[in-house]
C-alpha cells in the first residue's frame, strides 16, 4: 500500500510538470495591445537589422538617430541599410523605453543617399523686406537628388528643426541659363543655440536653373538638372 501511494504522488507531480510545460511562452505584444502616443507621416529612415532585432533608424542630427521598432514589417524591407519612406501610428508599452510603430504605409527610397526629415521652403521675397536678423544659416554641405536640394545647415535659434527658407530676391538670364539669387533665412529667435541639420528643399520648379545662394560667408552656385 505504501509503494502504491508513492507511485500515485509521483504520477501527480509528473502530470503537473507536463501541464506547466504546455503553457505558451511570453511573446512580444502586438501593436493593438500598446498605447497610442503619436502619428508620423512620410518619414524617411533606414531599416537596421541587428541579429534578430529590426528597427527603423531616423535622422535627428549628425550624431543622433531615433529608433522605431515596427510591430510588423514586410520581409522584403528587412535588409540592413534599406532606405524607406513610411507613415504609421507610434505606440508604447508600459515600463518600456522602446517606441513601436504600427506601419500604415511604407515604400522604398530610390536614387537618394541623404535622408532627412527636416524640410525647408523656397520662396520669393523683396530683398528690402528681409531683416538682417532673419539672415541666418551657414551652408556646410549640399547635394541635389531627385530634384530635391539637400543642405547641411548650421543655424542659431531656440528650435531644432524649425522651418528654414531659401529666400529668392532676383532672377536673371545669363548665357542661356536662368540664375536665381537668394539668401538663407528664418524667423528670428533670441537664442544662441547652434543646430547643424540636413534640410530638404523641393527644387523641382527650378529644373535646368542655377540657384545662387549667399549664406553671409560664401556664395554657392547650385545647378538643378533638367
Amino acid at each position: 500500500m505504501k509503494y502504491f501511494l508513492i507511485l500515485l504522488i509521483g504520477l501527480f507531480f509528473l502530470n503537473s510538470c507536463n501541464e506547466t510545460n504546455k503553457q505558451p511562452l511570453p511573446s512580444e505584444p502586438t501593436c493593438f495591445e500598446l498605447t497610442p502616443i503619436d502619428t508620423v507621416e512620410y518619414m524617411k529612415g533606414v531599416v537596421k537589422v541587428v541579429d534578430t532585432l529590426v528597427y527603423i533608424s531616423n535622422y535627428i542630427d549628425e550624431t543622433t538617430d531615433l529608433k522605431y521598432f515596427p510591430c510588423a514589417i514586410n520581409p522584403i524591407y528587412v535588409k540592413d541599410g534599406f532606405p524607406v519612406e513610411y507613415s504609421g501610428l507610434l505606440k508604447k508599452r508600459d515600463k518600456d523605453t522602446k517606441s513601436y510603430i504600427q506601419l500604415t504605409a511604407i515604400q522604398p527610397i530610390v536614387n537618394e543617399t541623404v535622408f532627412t526629415n527636416y524640410k525647408g521652403l523656397i520662396r520669393f521675397r523683396d530683398s528690402l523686406t528681409i531683416s538682417p536678423d532673419d539672415k541666418n544659416g551657414i551652408i556646410k554641405s549640399w547635394k541635389v537628388e531627385n530634384y530635391k536640394l539637400k543642405i547641411l545647415l548650421a543655424y542659431s535659434g531656440c528650435t531644432r528643426g524649425r522651418t528654414n527658407y531659401i529666400s529668392l530676391y532676383k532672377t536673371a538670364r545669363i548665357g542661356g541659363k536662368t540664375y536665381n539669387y537668394g539668401l538663407i533665412t528664418s524667423p528670428y529667435e533670441a537664442c544662441s543655440n547652434i543646430f547643424t541639420l540636413w534640410y530638404e528643399f523641393d527644387a523641382s520648379a527650378y529644373k535646368d536653373n542655377v540657384l545662387e545662394l549667399f549664406d553671409g560667408v560664401k556664395t554657392y552656385q547650385i545647378a538643378v538638372p533638367k
